[in-house]
Formats: structure tokens, C-alpha cells, sequence
């Protein structure tokens, strides 16, 4: 996988999941699969290197909140009896 350029400002994504191909956002997820599948459609023939980018922009490089790059969708709501 390739690097993730030190000019890309991935800020405007803060707490999802970000797909780069030759140095630019091909896809934007709620998990690392939406990201990689929106990269896919956007950009089918080539591999797209998956990162989180996390809520604070101090972080830099690659990086994953739990160290788990396939990590589900946030849970769903608790459901409430009426």
C-alpha cells in the first residue's frame, strides 16, 4: 500500500474512514470496507490504501482507533419499548 502524502489535509474527514489512490481521497466511510467499496467504485482498477483519520488533526500517518482496520459501523441505537 502506498503512503499517504504529507500535503493531503484529510481534516474535513475527521472520524471516518478514508480510501487514497495516487495521492487523493477516492472514497469516504463509516467503516474501512464503505471507504475501500467507494474507492472501488470511483477508481475500479486500482488499490486503494484505507486509513482512519482520527478527531483530533494533531495525529498524523496512518492510524486506526483501536488498531482494528476493519472495524464496523458504530453500533446502532439501542431500541426503546414504546
Amino acid at each position: 500500500m502506498g503512503a499517504v502524502p504529507a500535503h493531503l489535509d484529510l481534516t474535513p474527514y475527521a472520524g471516518r474512514w478514508v480510501a487514497i489512490v495516487r495521492g487523493r481521497v477516492a472514497g469516504v466511510g463509516l467503516s474501512a470496507e464503505e471507504a475501500r467499496r467507494m474507492a472501488k467504485h470511483n477508481r475500479p482498477k486500482e488499490e486503494a490504501t484505507v486509513i482512519f483519520v482520527p478527531s483530533n488533526s494533531r495525529a498524523e500517518g496512518p492510524a486506526s482507533p483501536r488498531g482494528d482496520e476493519d472495524r464496523a459501523s458504530p453500533p446502532a441505537p439501542m431500541d426503546r419499548d414504546p
